[in-house]
């Protein structure tokens, strides 16, 4: 998971992952966009639309 956060540039979330908060107030539109890409790499899914 770290590599991926590293290859998405989003290396700084490594230590909140764990964290219970309102994500789509804390990043921009930008940022939630990185993560839903970052999460498609973890996940693996045979079809991805974005």
């Amino acid at each position: 998971m770290e590599l991926i956060l590293n290859f998405c540039k989003m290396d700084t979330l490594i230590n909140e992952l764990d964290c219970v908060c309102n994500w789509t107030q804390r990043f921009s539109e930008g940022e939630q966009q990185l993560i839903s890409f970052a999460r498609a790499l973890i996940s693996k899914p045979k079809w991805t639309f974005f």
